[in-house]
């Protein structure tokens, strides 16, 4: 409700920043909610404002939504469209943390398309770009595509080491807490 208040508001205003950053918010909660449709729809019209005012960064933002958001739904040929355009956009931006992502949700669409040798390729750029950053959550999805590839290519003794390893860390840090 505040954001549907949030969204006329800047609407009157005409303040299409505001605009932008509450449709993909919107899209955010309703990718939270399991609304995927719903979800989709804020975020193209979102990057429809972003394409209109040339805001990069914005654009980048809901690139990356629509290809997680469809991902989500098994739509990997066009979210690998939607993820590619962002991924263009961000490694000119310098968005660290929104390219590891997006370069993750890559991997994991192509794995979806049984693209494994691209996968692993983009995987393994994840994971030295995470590590590089130093942006841990990113690092622990890439370990655990890095494993769901190995055991696709049969390679099953590396996919176990790699989950055994990444159950240890995660009870250590457990541990930690």
């Amino acid at each position: 409700e505040n954001y549907q208040l949030s969204l006329a508001l800047s609407r009157e205003l005409g303040y299409k920043i505001a605009i932008s950053r509450t449709l993909g918010n919107l899209g955010t909660l309703f990718g939270l909610l399991g609304q995927p449709e719903q979800a989709a729809a804020y975020y193209l019209e979102g990057l429809a404002v972003d394409e209109e005012q040339a805001n990069e960064a914005g654009m980048a933002w809901h690139l990356a939504n629509l290809g997680e958001i469809y991902a989500m739904q098994g739509k990997y040929e066009q979210a690998l469209d939607y993820l590619d355009r962002g991924i263009t956009i961000l490694r000119g931006r310098g968005t660290r943390h929104l390219l590891a992502e997006a370069l993750d949700g890559k991997g994991n669409v192509l794995f979806a398309l049984g693209r494994i040798d691209e996968a692993r390729a983009v995987q393994q750029e994840t994971l030295d770009y995470a590590r590089q950053i130093g942006h841990s959550d990113t690092v622990f999805q890439a370990q655990i595509l890095g494993a769901r590839l190995s055991a696709a290519t049969g390679d099953t003794s590396a996919a176990a080491q790699a989950l055994h390893a990444l159950a240890g860390a995660s009870s250590k840090d457990a541990e930690l807490a």
